[in-house]
This record gives structure tokens, C-alpha cells and sequence, in this order.
């Protein structure tokens, strides 16, 4: 199979639109709800974080990676591989941008007198949050940024070598209170981190886990790398 007709993975992760930030226009206005939406509206992640996935091949593992990295177009200065002492290789992609596809922080749960309750994706790149009462004339402003890196490791087995996919999520939440006249009145910043199967929690309350999208974009390009007879397609959920 000629590995230049497999996608490149960072296309296929811009088209899922891990994108900058600055380059995705901000969510629409949800309706009006109370100032600590958190702690009020709020509902976590109902479902347990996937599994970091894998497949077998009988190459070994440095000719594995090299192999991935060449079929995914890797570039340089967002790709990193190499060799450790135990003889397990690994490729290493970094990227930053929109949460959302990648993350699931749960939902806010929108009340309006008359109107069925509305859920937004607590996961959403920007979130504009119109506070109560009216009066106050201030809205807060929520950011939330991804910065990912995804990790192929490739382990020595006697049949050649296991890949598996993994990736560390860091999320920052930057919330502004703003006066409607553009003045912004305070900002809180804060930072967390998770890998793949594993839950992550803001000091307000916001959980956070991955969807496992980037690991299946791996996964799927080594499938295509590797023939049949040369790999296991099945994954570990």
C-alpha cells in the first residue's frame, strides 16, 4: 500500500477543527442564567473516559514509528520521535486550540420560565454568560483552550511490537467579568491536566475527560498503515 495516500494526521486534526483559537468565531449568546452557573446548572460527564487504544504489528518498534511518522506527514516542528533504553519507540504531536471535539466537560443545563430547559456543551471554545439581574449590565466571557499532546508508543512484544495511543490534555479556563461598556471588571485563570482515561477537575466545580477522538485519529492511520496480516485492528475500549 503506498503510505503517502494515508491522511496526514495534523489535517485530520484541523479538519475535527483543533484549530487556533483565534481562528474560530465565539459560540452564540446563551440565554440568560445566574452568575455561578457551575455550582448551579451544571451537569458532569455521565459516561467513564475511553481506554487508550491500540494495534499489534509484527515490525519492530523504531522501523513502526518511523513508518507512522512518515505515512502521517509529521511536521517538524510540531513532531517529536525517538528511542528509549527498553527499546520502545515513540512519536510525539503537539497542537493546541478548540476543546470541544476532543474534550467533554459535561453541559449547562439553560432554564427559562416557559421554555423547556436548554443544554450547551460546557466544552465550548467561548461561552458569553449574560449575568442576573438585568440591572447589573455585565456578561462574563469564558475561554477554554486545549493544548494537547498525542503520543504513538510503540512497546517490544516477541511478535514485534504493540502501538499505543495516548494523549495529555491541558485546559486553561480564563474567565472575564465585563461591564457592557467593554471594561473588563476581573479575570480568573486557571490550569489543569489529564491523559488519556483519566478525569480532570476544575477548583469551580467544571470536570473534564477525553472524548478519545485523538486517539482514534492515530489509531485509524496505523490501521491503514499496517496490512492485515501485519496487524490487529482491535482496539482496547
Amino acid at each position: 500500500m503506498n503510505r503517502r495516500s494515508l491522511p496526514n494526521l495534523l489535517a485530520l486534526l484541523l479538519a475535527s477543527q483543533l484549530v487556533a483559537c483565534a481562528s474560530t468565531p465565539p459560540a452564540a449568546p446563551p440565554r440568560s442564567f445566574g452568575r455561578d452557573p457551575v455550582e448551579r446548572n451544571y451537569l458532569p460527564p455521565t459516561e467513564p473516559p475511553p481506554r487508550p487504544p491500540s494495534v499489534v504489528t509484527s515490525m519492530p518498534p523504531q522501523t513502526a514509528i518511523a513508518q507512522l511518522a512518515e505515512a502521517l506527514g509529521a511536521e517538524t516542528n510540531r513532531a517529536r520521535r525517538g528511542t528509549r533504553e527498553d527499546g520502545t519507540a515513540f512519536l510525539e504531536l503537539t497542537s493546541s486550540g478548540d476543546p470541544e471535539p476532543f474534550v467533554d466537560c459535561g453541559s449547562f443545563e439553560l432554564h427559562q420560565p416557559g421554555t423547556p430547559p436548554e443544554r450547551i456543551a460546557a466544552a465550548r471554545l467561548n461561552l458569553r454568560i449574560p449575568l442576573l439581574p438585568p440591572e447589573r449590565r455585565e456578561v462574563l466571557l469564558r475561554q477554554l483552550r486545549l493544548d494537547g499532546r498525542l503520543l504513538a508508543i510503540a512497546h517490544p512484544i516477541p511478535e514485534g511490537s504493540r502501538l499505543e495511543f495516548r494523549a495529555t490534555y491541558v485546559l486553561t479556563r480564563t474567565v472575564d467579568r465585563v461591564a457592557l461598556d467593554g471594561r473588563v471588571l476581573e479575570t480568573r485563570r486557571e490550569t489543569i491536566a489529564f491523559d488519556t482515561g483519566s478525569v480532570g477537575r476544575f477548583a469551580q466545580g467544571l470536570v473534564c475527560q477525553p472524548t478519545g477522538r485523538l486517539e482514534e485519529a492515530l489509531l485509524r492511520a496505523a490501521e491503514r498503515l499496517f496490512t492485515p496480516s501485519d496487524a490487529s485492528a482491535a482496539a482496547e475500549r
